[in-house]
């Protein structure tokens, strides 16, 4: 990093990973420090006077500084700083068929007199409004070409740049592909930056002789402050503004622009939704109109600096989050908290004491006011006028929360309570009141070591246990059946419980681990029976109800249906039903007999007498007809069951399934750890034993319509032996209706969820 104007970024992949570890300490705040220590630096740097406090310091000749954002004033004469936009020269636009792009291409003709541009993007002239636009500014005297070419591509670019006499460079591109740090992907990194950085680089070798007046960079706010979920996106546009700091130490002209929100909607920012424009405000970024926007476009390029950020800023609205914790250090130069007091006690001071006082509390009066905070911080995370909004027995889940936003309520709550809790606990409790009891547990408990943990249950930021340690080693030396053998052992040391609800020794029923005696565990494992969770409510109030069943992978659970659920509202009321055994304080059915008659007392804790419609993705479609078989056994009306490429139980569970097949499983299973979910010992054994179990299981005949909807495209990573058949797509012994939908085994609930609740609405058009 660069501390100064006189100061070169020496290190521009360093830089990027600044940027990604921004974007961690968002997601995490306290967690991580960013230290750049110079050569000058000895053994043992001086950080602990700061460190504790600041999230980002430098160390210079055995100084340590810290980072500040200060406002940018420009210096005298105005216009006269302003590079030379040639009416000879070409100025070359990336992304310049974009939005942005093209607010840009028309204010360089309008405003400064630019008579050549180049507007490079992937679809060139067959991008959407790139006609118009060509016209327009064509008639406002420009001569325009509009070129398809994937900056990121060197020899592509080089080949649109031969025998062309550019003036000016503004680099606009870029593309989104969000994800938390836990559960990014290595593609979704790679995609990112070779848009932004990649395509920058190339820009600037290409471009180093040339005579340019200016090389403007479009960078994002996100690589400075971080962003929650953006950490790929982040990185990227710290290179940005790294290698503007690197051309400016060169000679060379370079400006990077980190833009706040702006208003128009873009191929980037095109698909916000409501929560993510709220978390933004909060953030203190209001969207900019195109002529602020521009404004500030001018404005920067009259600075004599080579990175600034552009934004249209609400400082008010930064000050008001002090109320639950400290203002970010990097804002602390623009922002005072309204609450000095408090703000003057370290972090780890004022949530020691905030957690003590509310253990201090009668054990009324805390629940009490743990329910009061929650439903004040979710009523902020959603955007809600007031907790009255939100109710203390109604499911969070049902009132919009994302991953994201998860970790947003995690963060404040933290803050409001003094008390660590993963974001995990918002789907393990997802009622208000259930959220303030199970804080309340973690108050009530010893704290080692300052604040307390309610993160028990979840793993979140915790040592991995000894299960999970070995499963990960054994997938990582290529043998996913050792893995999956571990997971059923470990199972056997869990409590269980049979069909009558009571508890048994150690082990699956009849199974070799039977009639060892009572294992020592047995009693301490709760047989809890939650009533299923609401997670969409449906408009009409009429129709069946949409009752899920999550699959019985160490990742399942009702996130799995979110996305599906979205896509159902407003025409279904979609409630998702728990796998017993999943959390560290339950204990594990002993038989698939006890896992379903589980389901169907859940299912009895719901009053509404509409018909139901069971759906299932992969095994949770085995457990979806084996609910529908006991609920006509008992006179409730089923409507059908949907079965999502769900295969039959001797596929899903025998040891004889080959590790090219598991090794595929378990690899998606680990790309999408994330902090809102990820591997613990509880989900990985009850995984083992529900795959022992449906290893000799037979699914029941029901007699209700049952739709199979099958994955239009294999498993990445699956063994040839199974890709290479002409029918390795799923299949059913009986009656069924079947369908397919884009995407594989794990995407079809991703990012294809809306085409797969298509498909099921339409089956389900035709029943009702």
């Amino acid at each position: 990093m660069s501390v100064g104007p006189e100061e070169a970024v020496t290190d521009l992949a360093g830089a990027a990973v600044w940027g990604l570890v921004r974007s961690a300490q968002s997601e995490h705040p306290g967690r991580f420090v960013l230290v750049d220590v110079d050569d000058a630096a000895g053994p043992e740097v001086p950080l602990s006077p700061v460190s504790g406090e600041e999230s980002q310091l430098a160390v210079r000749g055995g100084r340590v500084l810290v980072a500040r954002l200060v406002r940018a004033v420009p210096v005298a004469g105005g216009d006269e700083r302003l590079p030379v936009w040639s009416a000879d020269g070409t100025v070359l636009v990336t992304g310049g068929t974009g939005t942005l792009g093209g607010l840009v291409a028309r204010h360089l003709v309008r405003r400064w007199g630019v008579r050549r541009l180049l507007l490079l993007s992937r679809r060139g002239a067959d991008a959407p409004g790139a006609g118009e636009l060509t016209r327009e500014l064509t008639e406002l005297g420009a001569r325009v070409d509009v070129a398809a070419c994937d900056v990121s591509d060197r020899r592509a670019l080089a080949d649109v740049l031969d025998g062309v006499s550019l003036s000016a460079v503004v680099h606009t591109a870029g593309v989104l592909r969000d994800a938390t740090i836990a559960s990014m992907t290595g593609e979704q990194v790679d995609e990112v930056v070779r848009a932004k950085a990649d395509a920058a680089w190339h820009l600037h070798e290409l471009t180093r002789e040339m005579d340019l007046s200016a090389f403007v960079l479009f960078s994002s706010a996100a690589g400075v402050l971080g962003s929650p979920g953006q950490g790929n996106y982040a990185a990227a546009n710290a290179f940005l503004d790294a290698l503007a700091a690197a051309r400016r130490a060169q000679g060379l002209p370079g400006v990077s622009l980190a833009w706040g929100l702006w208003a128009p909607a873009s191929g980037m920012t095109g698909e916000l939704t409501e929560a993510d424009r709220r978390r933004m405000a909060r953030a203190g970024f209001k969207a900019m109109s195109p002529e602020e926007g521009l404004a500030l476009f001018d404005t920067a390029l009259e600075l004599d600096t080579p990175a600034v950020l552009a934004a249209s800023f609400d400082l008010a609205a930064v000050r008001g989050q002090a109320d639950t914790g400290p203002v970010p250090p990097l804002l602390r130069r623009l922002v005072r908290p309204a609450r000095r007091a408090a703000a003057a006690l370290p972090a780890r001071e004022e949530a020691d004491r905030t957690r003590r006082r509310l253990a201090g509390l009668p054990a009324a009066e805390r629940e009490a006011a743990l329910v009061t905070v929650v439903r004040d911080q979710v009523a902020v995370v959603l955007g809600h006028a007031s907790s009255e909004e939100v109710p203390a027995e109604t499911s969070i889940l049902e009132l919009g929360l994302d991953s994201l936003t998860a970790v947003e309520l995690r963060n404040r709550l933290t803050a409001a309570t003094g008390t660590e809790l993963s974001p995990t606990a918002v789907f393990d409790h997802p009622t208000p009141l259930g959220l303030a009891r199970f804080l309340a547990d973690g108050l009530a408990a010893p704290a080692p070591g300052g604040a307390g943990t309610a993160a028990a249950a979840s793993g979140g930021g915790q040592a991995a246990a000894p299960l999970t340690a070995l499963f990960r080693q054994a997938c990582d030396a290529g043998q996913p059946t050792v893995a999956l053998a571990l997971a059923r052992e470990f199972a056997r040391l869990r409590p269980a419980f049979d069909a009558t609800g009571t508890d048994r020794p150690a082990g699956p029923g009849t199974g070799s681990a039977a009639g060892q005696g009572t294992d020592p565990a047995v009693g301490r494992g709760a047989v809890r029976v939650p009533a299923p969770v609401r997670i969409a409510r449906g408009s009409s109030g009429a129709g069946p109800v949409v009752v899920c069943v999550p699959s019985i992978v160490a990742l399942g659970g009702v996130q799995q249906y979110l996305r599906l659920a979205t896509s159902f509202e407003p025409a279904q009321d979609v409630r998702v039903l728990a796998n017993p055994g999943f959390a560290e304080d339950e204990a594990l059915p002993a038989t698939m007999e006890a896992a379903v008659r589980h389901h169907l007392l859940s299912l009895e804790q719901d009053t509404s007498d509409s018909p139901l419609v069971l759906v299932g993705h992969s095994t949770g479609g085995l457990l979806a007809q084996a609910v529908a078989a006991g609920l006509e056994r008992a006179g409730r009306r089923v409507t059908g069951v949907a079965m999502l490429d769900t295969y039959l139980p001797g596929d899903a569970g025998s040891t004889a399934v080959s590790d090219g097949v598991l090794g595929a499983v378990f690899a998606g299973m680990a790309r999408r750890e994330s902090d809102i979910l990820g591997f613990t010992d509880a989900r990985l054994s009850a995984m083992g034993r529900y795959l022992e179990l449906l290893g000799t299981w037979e699914a029941p005949r029901i007699s209700v319509p049952t739709l199979l909807v099958r994955a239009a495209e294999p498993l990445d990573g699956a063994p040839p032996e199974l890709t290479g058949q002409d029918d390795w797509q799923t299949s059913w012994p009986q009656s069924y209706t079947m369908t397919q939908t884009p995407g594989d085994h794990f995407t079809v609930l991703e990012e294809h969820a809306d085409k797969t609740a298509q498909v099921v609405l339409a089956w389900l058009t035709g029943l009702v």
